[in-house]
């Protein structure tokens, strides 16, 4: 009997880990402005799945699985105006701050002012908060 209930244990728990509420940090997450979704049909993805029509379905749309899936922090890069806006709509302090840039120059950034925008807090180090993370004293 021990043996059967010893096996069982071993078979359910790890079913039950799987189902359990765990912390997320999501490291990937793009911001976009309207000016980004320009006039077309959203797209659809690989399940027919049809993504956002425009900017704010798509801040409301990804805050709802955030806050789905217990995403307790997220990187989020985009333009500096996206990115600015994401973290004004965050209410439960969520976004950690980026940029995407795909050349040096995107954004009329220079290394001044790539300075300027972390040392004011437009863009952040996530190493920061994942540090917190592991010691158990993020928001």
């Amino acid at each position: 009997m021990k043996k059967i209930l010893a096996l069982l244990a071993f078979a359910v728990l790890p079913t039950l880990e799987a189902f359990s509420q765990k912390r997320i940090i999501d490291m990937h997450i793009h911001s976009y402005t309207e000016s980004d979704f320009g006039e077309r049909e959203p797209v659809t993805d690989h399940y027919g799945v049809k993504g956002s029509a425009n900017a704010k379905a798509h801040l409301t749309e990804t805050f709802a699985a955030m806050e789905r899936l217990n995403i307790v922090k997220a990187m989020v890069s985009g333009n500096p105006e996206s990115v600015r806006i994401w973290k004004e709509n965050d209410r439960e302090n969520r976004v950690i701050r980026g940029i995407l840039s795909f050349l040096p120059d995107d954004h009329d950034m220079d290394i001044v002012k790539f300075e300027q925008m972390i040392k004011a807090g437009e863009i952040e180090n996530a190493a920061k908060f994942l540090k917190l993370e592991a010691v158990g004293k993020i928001d």
